[in-house]
């Protein structure tokens, strides 16, 4: 079974987030309650390839554990999240949701991968990032990252996702 993109909704008419600029950010990332080892390896990724973007620190805060006034970026099956129309029993396994929610960013999906989709989806669509094999990603240095008005939901094409290089670690050809 094939599984296509779908696009809900993308409009860039609404004003832009700016997550970062010159280094510094407001925001913080917050974390569900109870989120899976797959929600939380995805809140490390976006913090760790946000600061390679912008050069900011984007700490980590948990649900139950908010900075107050802070706006934030709310990973996962987070109460945020639920608040503002994510329906999280809805979702397949690997579904993506990227939304803006006033001076907020909510990226989540579907257990046990989508959020992690959702982080990966928002940093490509949004910060420029590529992965090219399993050691070459790029990631382009800016100045600062604002974010359009996103209310976006999709799910990877293909169930079955692999590449076939010869770059083998056994000593065969390259």
């Amino acid at each position: 079974m094939v599984l296509g993109v779908t696009l809900l909704a993308a409009a860039s008419s609404g004003p832009a987030l700016e997550l970062a600029r010159d280094g510094r950010t407001a925001y913080v990332v917050e974390q569900a309650a109870n989120a899976t080892a797959a929600e939380r390896f995805a809140a490390q990724e976006l913090t760790n390839f946000l600061h390679r973007i912008t050069g900011a620190s984007f700490p980590v805060v948990a649900e139950t554990n908010p900075a107050a006034g802070a706006p934030a970026v709310h990973v996962g099956h987070t109460a945020f999240a639920a608040a503002h129309g994510v329906d999280f029993a809805g979702l397949g396994e690997e579904t993506w949701v990227l939304k803006t929610v006033g001076d907020d960013l909510i990226l989540a999906g579907g257990r046990p991968r989508g959020t992690l989709y959702a982080v990966y989806e928002f940093l490509e669509a949004c910060g420029g990032c590529r992965w090219v094999s399993h050691d070459l990603d790029i990631v382009p240095k800016q100045g600062g990252l604002r974010v359009p008005d996103l209310d976006q939901r999709g799910e990877p094409a293909f169930v079955w996702r692999t590449t076939s290089l010869y770059n083998r670690h056994d000593g065969g050809p390259d």
